[in-house]
This record gives C-alpha cells, sequence and structure tokens, in this order.
C-alpha cells in the first residue's frame, strides 16, 4: 500500500515532500510491526500480551465472614472476588475468585476474615501451595473451604484445599493449618486499597510512625494489618511507647494489634518489657473478647 500511495501522491501534487510523508508513515509501521513481531516470538515477558488467569472458589463461609485474597505480584496482588449465597444452606456463602496476571505468581494468600471490626475471632490466613502447569489451565478450579474448629472459647479456622477439572476433583486434598502471626502471607505484601497505601507513604515522611502504625492496624483489608503488625514487632525500642498509646487508645484493632505484635517477640525481649506494659497485658487477659484474651494469655504464658 505505501508503495502504490507515495506515488500516487506525487502524481497528484507534483510534490517530492507529500510523497515523503506517506512512505515515511510506512515504513514506520513496517518496522515497528516487525520488532514487535520479533519481540512477541522470542522474548514474550516483555510484553503484556500474554496473561495469566487462575480461577477459584472459597466455599462453604460461614455468614459472617468474608474472604480476601492476595499474591505476591507488585501490580496484581488482588484478586477479583465475587460474594454467592449458597443455594444449599443459608448459614453459609461462597466466594468465587480470579486472579489476572502477566506471569505465574509464586504465592496465593487467602484470609477468612470476621466482618465485625470488634471481633477477630475466626479471622485466619493461609498460604495455599501453587501448581503452576496446572492450575493456570483454563479447565482448572482451584476449590478452597474452611473447616472451623472450637478451642476454648476462640474460633478458628483449618483451609480444605483441593483442584476441579471440568468439575471434577482431581489429585488429593490437603488440609492447611491457618499462618503464625509472625509468618509473613506474601513477600511484597497485599492488594492494599489505594488510600491504605497513600496514607502511610504520607505520615512515613513526615516522621510520624503512630499515625502510620495507626492507619494500617485499622486497615479493612487483613493483609495490611497483619503486615503492620509484624513491622511494628521491629521497631525496637520505639515500640514500647507506641504499644503504650495502642493499648489506651479504645479502638479495638489497634489493642489487639499492639497484643499481637508483643506476642511475636522473642522471648527474651517480653521478659524485659516495663512493669506498666506487663500490667495492661495481664488486665488484658479478663478482657470480654476470646481472641484478646487468648493473646495476652500467650504473652504471659511465655514469659
Amino acid at each position: 500500500m505505501t508503495l502504490v500511495i507515495a506515488p500516487g501522491v506525487y502524481k497528484i501534487w507534483k510534490s517530492k515532500t507529500w510523497a515523503a510523508v506517506p512512505l515515511c508513515f510506512g515504513l514506520a509501521f513496517i518496522v515497528a510491526w516487525g520488532v514487535l513481531d520479533l519481540v512477541q516470538r522470542f522474548f514474550p515477558s516483555w510484553t503484556q500480551s500474554q496473561r495469566l488467569l487462575l480461577v477459584g472458589e472459597i466455599t462453604g463461609v460461614p455468614t459472617g465472614y468474608q474472604v480476601q485474597v492476595a499474591s505476591n505480584l507488585l501490580h496484581s496482588r488482588a484478586a477479583y472476588i465475587k460474594r454467592e449465597n449458597d443455594v444449599d444452606d443459608i448459614e453459609y456463602v461462597n466466594f468465587p475468585f480470579l486472579v489476572l496476571a502477566p506471569h505465574s505468581p509464586t504465592c496465593l494468600a487467602v484470609g477468612i476474615i470476621n466482618n465485625n471490626p470488634r471481633d477477630d475471632g475466626g479471622t485466619s490466613i493461609f498460604k495455599i501451595p501453587l501448581m503452576p502447569d496446572t492450575d493456570f489451565k483454563s479447565e482448572t478450579v482451584l476449590v478452597a473451604q474452611p473447616l472451623p474448629e472450637t478451642v476454648e472459647d476462640k474460633k478458628i479456622f483449618k483451609l480444605r484445599v483441593w483442584r476441579q477439572v471440568n468439575e471434577t476433583p482431581v489429585g488429593q486434598a490437603k488440609v492447611l493449618d491457618p499462618l503464625d502471626a509472625a509468618a509473613v502471607a506474601c513477600p511484597t505484601g497485599p492488594g492494599a486499597a489505594l488510600l491504605n497505601w497513600l496514607l502511610p507513604s504520607a505520615y512515613a515522611q513526615s516522621g510520624d510512625k503512630v499515625q502510620n502504625f495507626s492507619v494500617r492496624l485499622k486497615s479493612d483489608d487483613v493483609f495490611v494489618r497483619r503486615n503492620a503488625r509484624i513491622e511494628l514487632a521491629k521497631q525496637g525500642p520505639q515500640m514500647i511507647e507506641m504499644v503504650r498509646q495502642f493499648f489506651n487508645s479504645g479502638n479495638y484493632r489497634l489493642e489487639l494489634g499492639a497484643l499481637v505484635a508483643l506476642s511475636i517477640l522473642p522471648v527474651a525481649e517480653r521478659n524485659n518489657l516495663p512493669p506498666d506494659v506487663r500490667a495492661k497485658v495481664h488486665e488484658f487477659t479478663t478482657n470480654s473478647d476470646p481472641t484478646v484474651r487468648a493473646t495476652a494469655s500467650r504473652i504471659e504464658a511465655a514469659n
């Protein structure tokens, strides 16, 4: 087309300049197309033309709980999640989800979260081992089901995980225990809401660590809260003053976040807590909330 249009333009306007315009555009298009074709053939990871899709479903979640999913991919950490009522039992809900990614994530984390912002009972994080050769095939669905248990007065979950191909279970199901409080779910963190990322950055620049941690510890994103608790435990001497402020805040998530951070400290550091902090921890052992009570008791038991 370029070789036809350029001579036609010259024949009509008798101008080499005008004839050169379509010729240059045509040659540029041919070069660009050729380069793109070579990149897609020999360096497919350089383009976003190839994407992987992981299809999954968390089924049989008790009402009063929700699901959050995150991966380690920087730009595709969060999943697209839909909430559906279970057609067989109104006491349960299902959460189909999709993870669209430019390449296979190495980490997938699932959170079962209590909807009550003043009750963390049952909130659990699980790290699901991925099978890249299987999980990203169009006919494969990754299925998980929480298994509720009651330990004393605290509800906890385990997670049963299996694969289905064309709605038929394949392979052997695995039962996962929730991650320990000190374990990072995925290395690069969760798919936090934009506000949860912008506010901590602004506060960190101003040097206000207390406000930084306060925002994250109160976040509705369970992975943001979890990472903030782990980071708080690594603050050294500054941690104690922040813990004091959070203990006296009257906010459930701040109090629990501070307790969890203390609970994951090394035993030697917990043994050297200031008397006022130890007294406050002891006070929490009689708290009305079973999760707060259990966490405070765990701190005392390790001393």
